[in-house]
């Protein structure tokens, strides 16, 4: 069994590094204009499995085991779509005043970095869960009214992953029965997925992409192929800090997608959410993948039971794009 320790990260519970650079794939480069990947989408009431349907167990199921994403669908009641959109346009506007000529206003509150294609600034706001207990945002930065909006859409992501978790017990304990899953340094043994996440802590990021301006458009990656690490990320799908609005989606400015993944075959596809209905995206990390693989492998000869979402980001010359996402 893996050893962890739990007072650090769940990536470092898992014993994996920040990411994992994609595989270079043996299928041919598909034409661009092929058709996107659109995520399985599923209700918090079907992850949770209080529907009782067999038909959206096994959408969850296939999602998990193909392209390792799935999309939540928003309900009559949830207000996630204004609260991200305001959430991510006032982030957009707060870390342009704090970066860039007003770099020094950032203080310690961000961590602005140019990226491997040479091209993008990626400006950072950082915070954390422990266990089940969110870590406030220091309100300096952007101010109590801001801080509040993008607190709310922490809030409700945090209720997405905790879904998610049920889900992944539910789906893990199918194949592994009530086995012990991991033991930690001090010989803790923890035989559910959700007691293992309760003793880790989590990372969240809101970021800011800017690309420069260029004469041509781009087809190099901004974020090239690779795996998360940890065992999931939930996050919002991008927002067009000059459009304001969700990019990847078919109701964007235009037809370029910023967000690609490697499906099952290895085809590189850009994807499209669901604008209307889509209330998170979820994909597997590479924990998930290597450190369940092992347990699922040894029980039942079967395709892999969780696969970690091979992904890489796409920014045009000039684009700024914002995004928040919660790891587990």
């Amino acid at each position: 069994m893996m050893m962890f320790t739990r007072v650090l990260t769940l990536w470092s519970v898992l014993g994996l590094s920040a990411s994992r650079s994609g595989f270079s794939s043996a299928h041919p480069s598909p034409d661009r204009n092929g058709v996107p990947y659109k995520p399985a989408l599923l209700t918090l009431k079907a992850l949770k499995n209080e529907d009782k349907k067999k038909e959206n167990e096994d959408l969850l199921l296939q999602a998990l085991a193909t392209t390792g994403m799935f999309a939540i669908e928003r309900d009559d009641s949830d207000v996630t779509a204004s609260t991200a959109h305001l959430a991510l346009e006032e982030w957009c506007r707060c870390a342009a005043e704090n970066t860039g000529s007003n770099k020094d206003n950032a203080g310690t509150f961000t961590q602005v970095m140019e990226l491997e294609d040479g091209m993008t600034q990626r400006t950072t706001l950082a915070s954390a869960t422990v266990g089940t207990e969110l870590l406030a945002l220091n309100e300096e930065m952007c101010g109590p009214t801001v801080t509040a909006l993008m607190e709310d859409l922490r809030d409700d992501m945090a209720q997405v992953s905790q879904a998610v978790v049920q889900a992944l017990d539910r789906v893990v304990s199918s194949r592994t029965g009530s086995s012990t899953l991991l033991y930690d340094t001090n010989g803790k043994s923890y035989k559910t997925v959700s007691s293992i996440v309760a003793d880790a802590t989590h990372l969240e990021h809101f970021h800011v992409y800017e690309k420069k301006q260029a004469q041509e458009e781009s087809h190099q990656k901004t974020l090239a192929f690779h795996t998360d690490a940890g065992l999931f990320l939930a996050f919002v799908p991008g927002y067009d800090c000059q459009d304001l609005q969700d990019i990847d989606t078919s109701t964007s400015a235009n037809n370029h997608h910023s967000f690609w993944i490697r499906d099952a075959d290895g085809i590189e596809r850009p994807v499209q959410f669901d604008s209307q209905k889509t209330r998170a995206v979820v994909m597997m990390g590479a924990g998930a993948e290597q450190w369940l693989f092992s347990q699922q492998q040894s029980n039942v000869e079967s395709q892999p039971l969780l696969r970690a979402t091979t992904h890489a980001v796409e920014l045009q010359p000039g684009q700024t794009r914002a995004w928040y996402g919660k790891s587990e």
